[in-house]
């Protein structure tokens, strides 16, 4: 394997790592003749001639890092405009792409161990990222199944990683501190989903009660700004209690929670109906 290249005056080449320098189009003679740039653009590794570059606007990046962290802002972008579709959709393609370089192409797991510096981060902020867009688009289980993934990552960047180097891309993205506050969310999505099957199956509403509680309660110091879509997940809680007090018969907290949830979410009809049936003290 090469040790150098003649990408970057000497150092090793970004896109090819100096394992395959006759056919590089960065360093290779290829590049030499056709004009190539060592710009990277997009997501495969591809580069175009310089003066084209501008048709590409803000994905003509230096390196992978560059190139994921545009992914990441244009996300949260998308997000704050309300386009949770999209702002998933860009998410997914920094963790795809994360994931091909940490599992070799996708050919195994994931190798945590030679991740260089940045990568583990960039993937576990891409998790983030997912796990916000879901939160507004109210699916509830692909953040459960994102969470985890999240937390085994988190660990690892934790115990031998670049826990600075996560929050400081974490700042660049979204501007706030949102990473430490997954965990929490992902667990309240997940007893959200419980509750709202228990109870409306009408099994054990005492139970409910005791989960949906204590996910109100982790969610409290949650701040709404940085996580659009918690309102919903909130409110969502709270009918889940009202439910619960309402098979309980317990009237008055019933109707506590459902003027809760439509506080949070003031078109929600489940609420409404709650509302009127504790009040009625009819059930």
């Amino acid at each position: 394997m090469a040790d150098t290249c003649a990408a970057g005056n000497g150092s090793v080449c970004w896109l090819c790592e100096g394992r395959d320098s006759a056919a590089c189009v960065i360093c290779g003679p290829v590049a030499s003749t056709c004009g190539q740039t060592s710009a990277f653009v997009g997501q495969d590794g591809w580069a175009c001639d310089d003066s084209r570059d501008e048709r590409f606007g803000n994905w003509t990046c230096s390196s992978v890092e560059d190139a994921n962290l545009q992914l990441l802002s244009d996300s949260e972008a998308l997000l704050q405009r309300g386009d949770a579709s999209a702002a998933f959709e860009r998410a997914e393609q920094c963790c795809r792409s994360m994931e091909d370089r940490l599992s070799g192409g996708g050919r195994g797991p994931l190798r945590y161990q030679e991740a260089k510096p940045g990568e583990l981060e960039l993937l576990c902020l891409g998790w983030a990222q997912r796990i916000r867009a879901s939160l507004v688009r109210q699916n509830y289980s692909s953040m459960v199944e994102d969470t985890k993934k999240f937390s085994r990552l988190h660990e690892e960047i934790v115990g031998g990683g670049e826990p600075d180097l996560l929050h400081k891309f974490e700042k660049q993205v979204t501007g706030a501190s949102v990473v430490d506050h997954v965990e929490v969310l992902g667990a309240a999505a997940e007893l959200a989903s419980q509750c709202r099957d228990r109870v409306a199956r009408g099994y054990a509403p005492k139970i409910v009660l005791d989960h949906a509680s204590k996910a109100v309660a982790g969610l409290q110091p949650l701040p709404g700004s940085d996580f659009p879509g918690l309102s919903s997940l909130r409110a969502h809680l709270h009918v889940s209690r009202a439910q619960a007090h309402l098979e309980l018969e317990l009237w008055k907290q019933a109707k506590e929670d459902a003027s809760a949830a439509l506080r949070f979410d003031p078109s929600l009809a489940e609420a409404k109906y709650m509302l009127k049936a504790a009040e009625c003290e009819s059930w």
